[in-house]
Order: C-alpha cells, then structure tokens, then sequence
C-alpha cells in the first residue's frame, strides 16, 4: 500500500449516524460504546459484506476484553444492516449514545486488499478540560491481516475508547504499548500514515490531565517531530495541518506554564498555512485561542490576524450546518473580545447579534447577549436574552461542546436577581 494512497485514505471523514431505533434503557456510568461501522460504502469492490472484515470480529473482542479489563462494560453498535456478528447490536437510542458526555468511540472500517484500515474519532471528548482540544480529528490505523498486528491495533482502540471515558490511568498504559509496538514495526507490518503524531496527541491529553506536564509536553513534541509531518506531500495535503491540534494545546500548555516565548515558536508555523477549513467547533477553537495566546504575549496585531483568518475560514466553509457554524463562530469572537482589558463590549456585542442573525436559536449567543445588557443595566433586555437562553438550552445540542449545565444555572440566578429588583 503506497503512502499516496494512505494519503487519500485520510480524506475520509468519520460521518454520524442520523437515525437509530429507540430505546428506554437508561444511561449506565460504567459503559463505553463503540459505535462501529464495518465495510459500509466501501470506495471500491471487496470481497466482504457489510458487517465482515479480515479482523472482524476478533479483534472487536480484543478491544472488548481490554475494556473490561479496566472495568467497563463494552457495547458494540451498529447501523441497522444484515451481516454484522452476533457481538453488535443496531438497538440503542442514538440521543444517549451521541450526548457529548457519553462515552462513545467511533469506529469505521474499510478493508483494502490484505488490509484492514480503521478511523476512529472520540465523540465524547471533544473537550478535554483545561486543554482547549481533545479530539485530533480522526485517527488512522492501516494494518495488515495478521496476528502480531491485532494486540497494537487493539490496544490503541481500546485506549480510545477509554479516553472517551476521561480514564486517563487506564488509557495511558495502551497508548505507551502501542507506541512501543509501531515505533518498532515497518510498514509491512502496521502502517499508518500521521499515526504516531496522532497517538501522541492523545497520550499528551492524558499526560497534562493526570498532572504529568513535562511528559505531556515531550509527547506533544515527539509528535510533532514525527517525519511523517514533514513529508513532501504539498500537493495532496499539508502535514502541518494535521498537527495544528497538537500545536494548540502545546502552546496553551506552555502559556500555561509562562513560558510564552516557547508558546509563540509552537504557534509559528501555523501562521504559513492556508486559511484553514472549519469543520467544526474545534477548528474555531484553534483559532480562538491561538489568538488568545497572540494577545497575552501583546503581540495584538497576531491577535487580530488570527480572528480575521478566522472570519475568512468562515466565508470559505462549505459545511451543510453554515447557519451554525456563523453563529458559533460569531459567539467565539464575541467571548475573546470579552476577555481583553478593558474588554471590547461594543463589538462582542455586535458579534452575538452577528450569531443570532445566523442562527436565533443559537443558546449560547443568547446567554452573552444577556449577561452583556445586565452588566450594563439593561433590565428588561437581559430578562429578555436570558430568557431566551432558557428557552433553547433545552434542546441545545452541539457533538463539539459541552453541556450549557454552567450557563444554565448562572442565567437562572441572574434572572432571579433582575426579577427581584
């Protein structure tokens, strides 16, 4: 398999399940879900059905046992298709599954030839507090259908898997053996493109969380240094940009740490990219705290370029949720205008009318607008935008953000003090 083609196979985007038959099971704290799609719409002729792959299902019970090892209860679903093995069921309520604090793991498969190729995205950690991004994307593994590959493909599943969980002790042990393992195979034996810039990212994630800075930043560098990110590979796509998650939280962790001259050189390369394309709210986010980092180093002209890169990322999206993806990046801006000293309140409040042009519905443009007009005396339209914000926060759903759990009960308090004045 040449690296052109892995190349190609990197454009393939996890995509979410729209439907999924209901259930009234309720949500169990002990389990991990990995919703699993197996030789669906393959891009060309196998000999497998839906459902079948050279590792299916042997290697979706090693992940299993690996899960339960660690004291989880592992749940495989799929889409609803004949041909999947007994170990999968397509009966689960897709609202619980998907809920941005559920742990669930995606995890497509796609055979070509001799090999099996496996994406997988964490949903459930989008975010991964205090770091700004918790998801790289999506991670790619192409391995070959052989036994000494099924423990490294299954130990990286499984680390996934329990970092959907925020386990980070249990996680950190797979990614380290799985590093260990693709740091000393050749390509006949695991071969996956970015793969270890990808796991170190995560293994990072993990190390900053359990309070291991130092080690989370030699991970953060050892992907980044990785010579996969610097191959020539200019005209399928920049291997930089794969690394753009990395850089972000590795300099949010050096600003952390003070050292902002280190958090400016981790920035830097960025700034050559290409205006880069939003694919969601963790694409905003780059960009937003690379800007917030620009400005704690003083450096405000870098400031104001990144949010002008930003607004143009916007006008180029061709994402099919456009009227949300305006108001969240609207609302972004917004917030970041709020953070200067003095903030700059005229602008972020054009900002959130800006996002609730895009989308009124947009419960987080509500809540700021709210608090701006009662920081400011506004009664009546704080009660209104706060009001709003209850309103909407009900149904609010965003796969790259939290719950509004915060704002919910900040916008409560705030409108019994307005109400009793």
């Amino acid at each position: 398999m040449t690296r052109h083609l892995l190349l190609f196979l990197l454009l393939f985007i996890v995509a979410l399940p729209i439907t999924a038959q209901q259930t009234t099971d309720p949500p169990t704290d002990d389990i991990i879900y990995i919703y699993a799609e197996v030789n669906l719409d393959p891009p060309a002729p196998i000999d497998f059905e839906p459902g079948q792959s050279h590792l299916t299902p042997t290697f979706h019970e090693a992940v299993g046992a690996l899960i339960q090892e660690a004291g989880y209860t592992p749940v495989f679903l799929s889409p609803e298709v004949d041909g999947y093995p007994d170990l999968f069921t397509s009966d689960y309520d897709s609202d619980l599954v998907f809920a941005p604090t559920t742990p669930t793991l995606s995890l497509r498969t796609i055979t070509f030839g001799d090999f099996d190729t496996f994406y997988m995205t964490p949903f459930a950690a989008f975010q991964f507090p205090p770091l700004p991004l918790g998801t790289y994307g999506w991670t790619v593994i192409h391995t070959p259908n052989a036994e000494h590959s099924l423990e490294f493909v299954a130990h990286i599943v499984a680390g996934m898997a329990l970092y959907t969980a925020y386990d980070c002790e249990a996680a950190l042990p797979l990614f380290d053996n799985a590093l260990d393992k693709v740091y000393a195979a050749d390509e006949s034996e695991i071969n996956g493109l970015l793969l270890i810039s990808g796991l170190q990212f995560y293994r990072g994630n993990c190390l900053y969380a359990v309070g291991e800075v130092d080690e989370a930043i030699q991970a953060y560098e050892a992907g980044l240094n990785d010579p996969d990110v610097n191959l020539d590979a200019s005209e399928i796509f920049d291997p930089v940009e794969y690394t753009v998650h990395t850089r972000t939280n590795l300099a949010f962790v050096y600003m952390e740490q003070g050292e902002m001259e280190q958090a400016l050189a981790t920035l830097e390369p960025t700034r050559d990219l290409i205006i880069r394309p939003l694919y969601g709210f963790d694409d905003i986010i780059g960009y937003i705290v690379a800007a917030e980092i620009y400005r704690a180093a003083g450096e405000i002209n870098l400031a104001d370029n990144e949010i002008s890169r930003l607004l143009r990322a916007m006008a180029d999206s061709e994402s099919s949720s456009i009227e949300r993806l305006r108001a969240q990046v609207y609302t972004e801006i917004g917030r970041f205008r709020l953070s200067y000293e003095p903030p700059i309140l005229d602008e972020a409040l054009l900002d959130f009318a800006f996002a609730l042009e895009a989308d009124p519905e947009y419960a987080p443009a509500h809540y700021w607008t709210g608090v701006l007009h009662m920081d400011h005396g506004a009664t009546e339209a704080a009660i209104e935008s706060l009001t709003t914000f209850l309103a909407n926060s009900d149904d609010f759903f965003d796969y790259y953000q939290s719950d509004l759990s915060t704002e919910i009960d900040d916008a409560q308090t705030r409108l019994a003090q307005l109400t009793e004045e």
